[in-house]
Protein backbone atom coordinates (compact mmCIF):
# COMPACT_ATOMS: atom_id res chain seq x y z
CA UNK A 1 0.00 0.00 0.00
CA UNK A 2 1.08 3.39 -0.97
CA UNK A 3 1.48 6.16 1.89
CA UNK A 4 -0.40 9.17 0.94
CA UNK A 5 1.84 11.72 3.02
CA UNK A 6 3.64 13.29 0.58
CA UNK A 7 5.14 17.04 1.14
CA UNK A 8 3.08 17.66 -2.26
CA UNK A 9 -0.19 16.07 -0.24
CA UNK A 10 0.25 17.68 3.33
CA UNK A 11 -1.88 21.00 2.19
CA UNK A 12 -4.76 18.39 0.55
CA UNK A 13 -5.29 15.77 3.47
CA UNK A 14 -8.84 15.87 5.74
CA UNK A 15 -9.61 14.18 8.19
CA UNK A 16 -12.21 11.30 7.74
CA UNK A 17 -14.60 9.07 10.20
CA UNK A 18 -16.43 5.47 9.42
CA UNK A 19 -19.21 4.85 12.54
CA UNK A 20 -21.64 2.15 12.79
CA UNK A 21 -23.84 2.05 15.48
CA UNK A 22 -24.56 -1.02 17.11
CA UNK A 23 -28.23 -1.37 15.96
CA UNK A 24 -26.81 -1.09 12.17
CA UNK A 25 -26.64 2.66 11.07
CA UNK A 26 -23.50 4.10 9.46
CA UNK A 27 -22.65 6.94 8.54
CA UNK A 28 -19.36 8.67 7.72
CA UNK A 29 -18.08 12.14 8.30
CA UNK A 30 -15.15 14.14 6.69
CA UNK A 31 -13.12 17.62 8.26
CA UNK A 32 -13.20 18.88 4.03
CA UNK A 33 -15.45 21.15 3.58
CA UNK A 34 -17.43 19.71 1.10
CA UNK A 35 -19.01 16.12 1.52
CA UNK A 36 -17.45 13.32 -0.76
CA UNK A 37 -17.49 9.76 -1.20
CA UNK A 38 -13.96 7.31 -0.34
CA UNK A 39 -13.98 4.12 -0.88
CA UNK A 40 -17.45 4.23 -1.38
CA UNK A 41 -18.64 5.74 1.58
CA UNK A 42 -20.33 9.07 1.56
CA UNK A 43 -18.46 11.35 4.03
CA UNK A 44 -20.62 14.45 4.98
CA UNK A 45 -18.70 17.73 5.45
CA UNK A 46 -18.40 17.71 9.24
CA UNK A 47 -15.39 21.11 9.63
CA UNK A 48 -16.07 20.78 13.70
CA UNK A 49 -15.54 17.39 13.84
CA UNK A 50 -12.12 16.85 14.68
CA UNK A 51 -9.98 14.39 17.34
CA UNK A 52 -7.94 16.50 20.11
CA UNK A 53 -5.59 13.74 20.01
CA UNK A 54 -4.03 10.58 19.10
CA UNK A 55 -1.36 8.93 20.68
CA UNK A 56 0.14 5.29 18.99
CA UNK A 57 2.16 3.46 20.93
CA UNK A 58 4.08 0.09 20.60
CA UNK A 59 3.67 -0.88 24.58
CA UNK A 60 0.24 -2.26 26.01
CA UNK A 61 -1.11 1.25 26.89
CA UNK A 62 -4.26 1.68 24.73
CA UNK A 63 -4.55 4.26 22.81
CA UNK A 64 -5.59 7.70 23.94
CA UNK A 65 -8.60 9.53 21.54
CA UNK A 66 -10.63 12.18 22.68
CA UNK A 67 -13.41 13.31 19.71
CA UNK A 68 -15.46 16.42 19.99
CA UNK A 69 -18.02 18.46 17.53
CA UNK A 70 -20.91 20.57 17.09
CA UNK A 71 -24.22 18.38 16.95
CA UNK A 72 -24.74 20.51 13.39
CA UNK A 73 -25.78 16.74 10.88
CA UNK A 74 -29.25 15.33 10.85
CA UNK A 75 -27.48 11.81 12.17
CA UNK A 76 -26.00 13.24 15.08
CA UNK A 77 -29.28 14.04 16.72
CA UNK A 78 -29.30 15.17 20.71
CA UNK A 79 -31.95 12.76 21.78
CA UNK A 80 -29.92 9.71 20.02
CA UNK A 81 -27.14 10.51 21.96
CA UNK A 82 -28.76 11.09 24.88
CA UNK A 83 -30.38 7.29 24.84
CA UNK A 84 -27.30 6.05 23.91
CA UNK A 85 -27.85 4.78 20.68
CA UNK A 86 -24.22 6.02 20.04
CA UNK A 87 -22.36 3.84 22.94
CA UNK A 88 -20.44 0.77 21.51
CA UNK A 89 -20.10 2.30 18.24
CA UNK A 90 -17.67 0.92 15.65
CA UNK A 91 -15.59 3.69 14.70
CA UNK A 92 -12.50 3.44 11.96
CA UNK A 93 -10.83 7.47 11.64
CA UNK A 94 -8.09 7.95 8.96
CA UNK A 95 -6.81 10.39 6.43
CA UNK A 96 -7.14 11.02 2.87
CA UNK A 97 -6.13 13.01 0.19
CA UNK A 98 -9.47 14.93 -1.15
CA UNK A 99 -7.53 15.96 -3.90
CA UNK A 100 -7.05 12.63 -5.41
CA UNK A 101 -9.95 10.27 -3.97
CA UNK A 102 -8.30 7.13 -5.67
CA UNK A 103 -4.92 7.25 -3.26
CA UNK A 104 -4.37 5.27 -0.62
CA UNK A 105 -6.29 6.54 2.53
CA UNK A 106 -3.80 5.97 6.06
CA UNK A 107 -5.61 4.50 8.82
CA UNK A 108 -5.16 6.04 11.88
CA UNK A 109 -7.11 4.45 14.86
CA UNK A 110 -9.88 1.63 14.68
CA UNK A 111 -11.70 0.83 17.91
CA UNK A 112 -15.45 2.07 19.43
CA UNK A 113 -16.99 4.34 21.00
CA UNK A 114 -16.84 4.74 24.97
CA UNK A 115 -18.55 6.92 27.23
CA UNK A 116 -20.67 9.96 24.76
CA UNK A 117 -21.40 13.09 26.63
CA UNK A 118 -23.56 16.13 25.01
CA UNK A 119 -25.09 19.29 26.40
CA UNK A 120 -25.29 22.91 24.73
CA UNK A 121 -25.39 21.47 21.48
CA UNK A 122 -22.20 19.81 21.31
CA UNK A 123 -20.76 16.31 22.21
CA UNK A 124 -17.95 14.50 23.48
CA UNK A 125 -16.97 11.30 23.45
CA UNK A 126 -14.08 8.86 24.55
CA UNK A 127 -12.61 6.39 22.18
CA UNK A 128 -11.70 2.66 23.01
CA UNK A 129 -8.65 1.45 20.74
CA UNK A 130 -7.70 -1.92 19.70
CA UNK A 131 -5.82 -2.05 22.63
CA UNK A 132 -8.02 -1.69 25.19
CA UNK A 133 -8.86 -5.13 24.77
CA UNK A 134 -5.97 -6.34 26.45
CA UNK A 135 -7.55 -4.87 29.83
CA UNK A 136 -9.58 -7.32 29.66
CA UNK A 137 -9.61 -10.56 32.42
CA UNK A 138 -6.93 -13.51 30.43
CA UNK A 139 -8.16 -16.20 32.50
CA UNK A 140 -11.73 -16.71 34.70
CA UNK A 141 -11.33 -15.81 38.47
CA UNK A 142 -13.26 -17.59 41.12
CA UNK A 143 -16.59 -16.05 41.95
CA UNK A 144 -20.06 -17.69 43.80
CA UNK A 145 -22.12 -16.34 40.96
CA UNK A 146 -21.99 -17.38 37.29
CA UNK A 147 -19.44 -15.92 35.22
CA UNK A 148 -21.09 -16.27 31.86
CA UNK A 149 -23.55 -13.87 30.17
CA UNK A 150 -27.13 -15.15 29.74
CA UNK A 151 -27.49 -17.31 26.47
CA UNK A 152 -23.56 -17.14 25.17
CA UNK A 153 -21.71 -19.77 24.38
CA UNK A 154 -21.07 -20.61 27.88
CA UNK A 155 -24.20 -20.74 29.24
CA UNK A 156 -25.57 -22.47 25.79
CA UNK A 157 -29.12 -21.43 26.60
CA UNK A 158 -31.16 -20.37 23.53
CA UNK A 159 -32.30 -16.74 24.42
CA UNK A 160 -35.38 -16.97 21.44
CA UNK A 161 -36.61 -19.60 24.34
CA UNK A 162 -37.07 -16.69 27.12
CA UNK A 163 -37.78 -13.91 24.45
CA UNK A 164 -41.50 -12.32 24.45
CA UNK A 165 -42.86 -9.63 22.95
CA UNK A 166 -45.37 -6.73 25.07
CA UNK A 167 -47.27 -4.05 24.59
CA UNK A 168 -46.61 -1.05 26.57
CA UNK A 169 -49.50 0.65 27.88
CA UNK A 170 -48.23 3.07 30.40
CA UNK A 171 -45.44 4.84 32.57
CA UNK A 172 -45.63 5.61 36.33
CA UNK A 173 -41.91 6.34 36.96
CA UNK A 174 -39.54 3.84 36.46
CA UNK A 175 -42.46 1.22 35.87
CA UNK A 176 -43.60 -0.09 32.38
CA UNK A 177 -47.23 -1.69 32.54
CA UNK A 178 -47.93 -3.81 29.93
CA UNK A 179 -51.35 -4.92 28.25
CA UNK A 180 -52.10 -8.33 29.67
CA UNK A 181 -50.29 -10.33 32.13
CA UNK A 182 -46.43 -11.34 31.68
CA UNK A 183 -45.41 -15.27 31.04
CA UNK A 184 -44.04 -16.89 34.05
CA UNK A 185 -43.46 -16.15 37.62
CA UNK A 186 -43.41 -13.03 39.64
CA UNK A 187 -39.89 -11.89 39.33
CA UNK A 188 -38.89 -13.70 36.29
CA UNK A 189 -38.03 -11.10 34.22
CA UNK A 190 -35.74 -9.17 37.19
CA UNK A 191 -32.05 -8.90 35.39
CA UNK A 192 -33.19 -9.15 32.11
CA UNK A 193 -33.76 -6.85 29.24
CA UNK A 194 -36.04 -4.74 27.21
CA UNK A 195 -35.71 -3.80 23.52
CA UNK A 196 -38.17 -1.53 22.04
CA UNK A 197 -39.79 -2.39 18.84
CA UNK A 198 -41.64 0.56 17.96
CA UNK A 199 -42.22 4.38 18.55
CA UNK A 200 -39.57 6.86 19.13
CA UNK A 201 -36.54 4.48 20.90
CA UNK A 202 -36.60 1.78 18.35
CA UNK A 203 -33.84 -0.46 18.90
CA UNK A 204 -32.40 0.98 22.10
CA UNK A 205 -32.37 -1.92 25.20
CA UNK A 206 -32.55 -1.22 29.05
CA UNK A 207 -32.20 -3.57 31.48
CA UNK A 208 -35.26 -4.74 34.06
CA UNK A 209 -34.33 -4.57 37.84
CA UNK A 210 -37.87 -6.14 38.53
CA UNK A 211 -41.37 -8.25 37.31
CA UNK A 212 -44.79 -8.90 38.57
CA UNK A 213 -48.00 -9.79 37.03
CA UNK A 214 -48.14 -7.34 34.36
CA UNK A 215 -45.19 -4.71 34.77
CA UNK A 216 -41.44 -4.25 34.55
CA UNK A 217 -39.48 -1.67 36.57
CA UNK A 218 -36.74 -0.43 33.90
CA UNK A 219 -33.00 1.23 35.25
CA UNK A 220 -33.94 3.64 32.51
CA UNK A 221 -36.55 4.94 30.79
CA UNK A 222 -35.66 6.68 27.47
CA UNK A 223 -36.43 10.48 27.57
CA UNK A 224 -38.31 10.60 23.83
CA UNK A 225 -40.82 7.89 25.56
CA UNK A 226 -41.24 8.99 29.08
CA UNK A 227 -42.52 11.93 27.08
CA UNK A 228 -45.05 10.33 25.29
CA UNK A 229 -46.39 9.22 28.39
CA UNK A 230 -47.38 12.74 30.15
CA UNK A 231 -49.71 12.75 27.21
CA UNK A 232 -52.40 11.28 29.53
CA UNK A 233 -53.26 8.22 26.53
CA UNK A 234 -51.96 4.69 25.73
CA UNK A 235 -48.72 3.83 24.68
CA UNK A 236 -49.36 1.50 22.05
CA UNK A 237 -45.52 0.77 21.87
CA UNK A 238 -44.11 -2.90 21.04
CA UNK A 239 -41.01 -4.44 22.32
CA UNK A 240 -39.45 -7.37 23.20
CA UNK A 241 -38.40 -8.63 26.96
CA UNK A 242 -35.48 -11.12 27.80
CA UNK A 243 -36.46 -13.34 30.89
CA UNK A 244 -33.59 -12.88 33.72
CA UNK A 245 -30.70 -14.32 35.32
CA UNK A 246 -29.19 -13.14 38.41
CA UNK A 247 -26.49 -15.81 38.02
CA UNK A 248 -26.81 -17.69 40.96
CA UNK A 249 -27.15 -21.39 41.35
CA UNK A 250 -30.41 -21.49 42.86
CA UNK A 251 -31.89 -19.84 39.72
CA UNK A 252 -29.91 -21.15 36.95
CA UNK A 253 -31.14 -24.63 38.42
CA UNK A 254 -34.36 -24.00 39.19
CA UNK A 255 -35.64 -21.20 36.40
CA UNK A 256 -33.95 -22.35 34.00
CA UNK A 257 -32.60 -26.22 34.61
CA UNK A 258 -29.07 -25.29 33.10
CA UNK A 259 -26.81 -26.32 36.43
CA UNK A 260 -24.60 -28.32 34.59
CA UNK A 261 -23.59 -25.49 32.52
CA UNK A 262 -23.08 -22.89 35.50
CA UNK A 263 -19.75 -21.02 35.42
CA UNK A 264 -19.05 -20.32 39.16
CA UNK A 265 -18.08 -21.56 42.44
CA UNK A 266 -20.90 -21.32 44.80
CA UNK A 267 -19.27 -24.14 47.26
CA UNK A 268 -16.11 -22.87 46.95
CA UNK A 269 -15.14 -21.31 50.93
CA UNK A 270 -14.55 -17.78 51.03
CA UNK A 271 -11.92 -15.82 52.57
CA UNK A 272 -13.73 -16.15 55.84
CA UNK A 273 -13.01 -19.45 56.27
CA UNK A 274 -8.99 -18.09 56.81
CA UNK A 275 -10.92 -16.08 59.83
CA UNK A 276 -11.94 -19.06 61.59
CA UNK A 277 -10.47 -21.19 64.74
CA UNK A 278 -11.59 -23.86 66.93
CA UNK A 279 -14.06 -23.56 69.17
CA UNK A 280 -16.13 -20.76 66.63
CA UNK A 281 -18.96 -21.89 64.97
Amino acid sequence: MNAIVTPSSLKTLAYGWHIIRSDGVAVGFTSHDQAQIVGGIRLSAQPGLVPTKIISSLGTQSDGLDIGGALTDDALREDDLENGRWDGAKMHIFLYDWNDLSADIQTLARGELGEVRQSNGAFTAEFLGLTAQLDHEVAPVTSPTCRARFGDHHCKLNQQRFTHEVQASRIEGNKLFIVGNLPGNIGDFAFGELRWLTGPATGISTFLLDSDANSLSLVDIPSNIANLSDEKQPLNLRASIIMGCDKSIRTCSNRFQNSINFRGEPYLPGNDLLTRYPGLN
